[in-house]
């Protein structure tokens, strides 16, 4: 399959939009409830995502500003994190030592991401990309199984995920063509049907609690 400079453009900026309108909602919704609308880990590998292919890859100039815009907007999900992240869970020990425990799985998820791509040749992330996405879309998944509530979450962020996520299944097959022939096609069908799988299944999810809890889905934003 090819893609016209024009379907490359169009599904690049889908893509950013999407995720940008995602995170948004994240923090909208964090601050309204005083929670976190991403799993910590997860954020913690995006942001470590973000920062390393914004700021030191190889990638070219137009992919690095998408993927600052990216890290600008997660920071925000991020404060919400931090701030409001202990007081997510009954034990001491983790209300303790949960901002510590961010700062160092932020760091340490630096070095991983740059030593994979240094390892697999993955300079422009797309390899990395598809982990870390489908580390984001499990753990949200165990994120409200964990809850047992909406709290810090959306429909419209599950929405949103799925859409920005489709269009990160087609940049991904754009990149074998382009830029990463490296890339394993089966490879890319495989993992984001999986990350898709756990999309739906979190909207599922989302929609269930809802309901069961008197909440109106569609007018949660």
């Amino acid at each position: 399959m090819t893609f016209s400079p024009l379907a490359q453009n169009l599904w690049a900026l889908g893509g950013l939009v999407f995720w940008l309108i995602a995170y948004g909602l994240m923090i909208r919704r964090g601050l309204k409830d005083r929670s976190y609308g991403m799993p910590m880990v997860a954020l913690c590998l995006n942001i470590a995502w973000e920062v390393f292919y914004s700021l030191f890859s190889g990638a070219q100039l137009a992919n690095r500003i998408g993927y600052g815009l990216y890290l600008a907007v997660d920071l925000g999900v991020l404060w919400t994190c931090l701030r409001y992240g202990p007081e997510d869970f009954e034990s001491r020990l983790t209300k303790r030592y949960f901002r510590p425990l961010t700062v160092a799985t932020l760091i340490g998820g630096f070095f991983l991401v740059r030593q994979f791509s240094f390892s697999f040749d993955d300079s422009y992330g797309g390899i990395s990309a598809t982990f870390t996405t489908l580390l984001l879309s499990v753990l949200m998944v165990g994120m409200i199984l964990r809850r047992d509530s909406v709290r810090g979450q959306s429909l419209y962020i599950g929405l949103f995920v799925l859409l920005g996520d489709i269009c990160g299944w087609v940049m991904n097959l754009i990149a074998k063509q382009t830029v990463e022939p490296n890339i394993s096609v089966p490879w890319v069908h495989t993992v984001n049907v999986l990350i898709v799988a756990a999309n739906i299944l979190y909207i599922l999810l989302f929609l269930q609690v809802a309901r069961r809890d008197g909440i109106d889905p569609f007018r949660r934003l």
